[in-house]
């Protein structure tokens, strides 16, 4: 699970926890009620939160790969480390493409199933400086301190060339070891699961995925049979 961790940029982002059921309930506030000014004695309002529920399911994530008897008997190779390095980059691309497009049938719901539309570009296949600064906008401040920007690599290469009105770039690159670059003062992440640019695509997310939840049902299990 820590290798998968350094593999997937979702779970870096989101909320992770570890659960033994196949299924679990997580509550979503739908409303969280409002403060009223009175008078000195008048009646208190009444203004109740309200919750919702919504139910992480379980599926399962597989594959299994042959070795042959020599290479096992090769002393001089380690194939466990070969195989386990094997299997993380394999169960973090397809956990990743998951998180951010799965279907939620038989798999992940990824996130971009339910995300709002903020902007649309005026061309399809292109963006403006006026459209990112228009989309940081659409989302509520509240979400905004802790929010990142997602995109495809060639995404990335196209903000890159963006400038604003005092044709400066708006791209703030992370200068410092272990500083991620920015766009509009927020930090970028990278997934080449995320649509590129094209007309219906959202090729550009914006929000704080710490509210996207991943439950652990168990760890990883690998099975030697001969």
């Amino acid at each position: 699970v820590e290798a998968l961790a350094e593999q997937n940029v979702m779970r870096g982002l989101a909320s992770t926890i570890q659960t033994g059921s196949g299924e679990r309930l997580i509550p979503i506030v739908v409303d969280r009620g409002e403060a009223q000014w009175i008078g000195e004695s008048d009646n208190y309002p009444e203004s109740d939160a309200e919750f919702g529920r919504t139910t992480l399911g379980a599926h399962k994530l597989a594959r299994i790969t042959r070795v042959t008897e020599e290479l096992l008997n090769d002393s001089m190779f380690d194939i466990q480390a070969f195989l386990t390095d094997t299997f993380r980059r394999t169960f973090g691309d397809a956990e990743e493409r998951a998180f951010v497009n799965g279907s939620g049938t038989g798999q992940p719901r990824g996130f971009l199933l339910d995300a709002e539309v903020g902007v649309t570009s005026a061309a399809g296949d292109a963006i403006t400086t006026d459209e990112l600064m228009d989309l940081f906008h659409a989302l509520r401040v509240p979400y905004r301190a802790r929010a990142t920007w997602m995109l495809h690599d060639s995404t990335i290469l196209a903000i890159r060339k963006l400038k604003d009105a005092n044709d400066q770039y708006i791209w703030q690159p992370g200068l410092q070891a272990g500083q991620p670059d920015r766009i509009l003062g927020r930090p970028v992440a990278v997934s080449r699961f995320m649509p590129e640019l094209a007309a219906g695509n959202k090729a550009v997310a914006f929000g704080d995925f710490s509210y996207y939840w991943i439950a652990d049902r168990q760890s990883i299990g690998i099975q030697r049979l001969v």
